[in-house]
């Protein structure tokens, strides 16, 4: 771009260039802007994902915790069981965790 731009720079051949090259040079530099934003703003995203793993590996290390809590508290007694919460204890992986961390968050006060 800038080669153009350098080219175009009080050529005689054309004097009055259309968009200026104020104008273009402005343009360049707003996308340049626009791409620099966008970079941080990826970056951001990985890492906010990177923590949102993070988080989901601990809830999901938790709810194991507690799902083998209570099977070792209730054993084979379903009534203790289905006191818990549960029809079923097992342990939970990250798809159950990623589709029912908020069913599982919302009734904590």
């Amino acid at each position: 771009m800038s080669k153009r731009l350098t080219a175009l720079t009080g050529n005689p051949s054309l004097p009055t260039p259309n968009p200026t090259l104020a104008v273009v040079t402005a343009g360049a530099d707003n996308l340049e802007a626009a791409y620099s934003t966008t970079q941080a703003n990826k970056q951001a995203v990985k890492t906010s994902v990177t923590d949102q793993t993070i988080k989901e590996d601990d809830l999901v290390q938790l709810l194991s915790q507690l799902a083998s809590y209570v099977e070792n508290r209730a054993g084979d007694d379903e009534t203790k069981i289905t006191s818990a919460g549960h029809g079923r204890v097992r342990i939970l992986g990250r798809s159950d965790c990623q589709s029912n961390a908020r069913l599982i968050t919302s009734g904590v006060d």
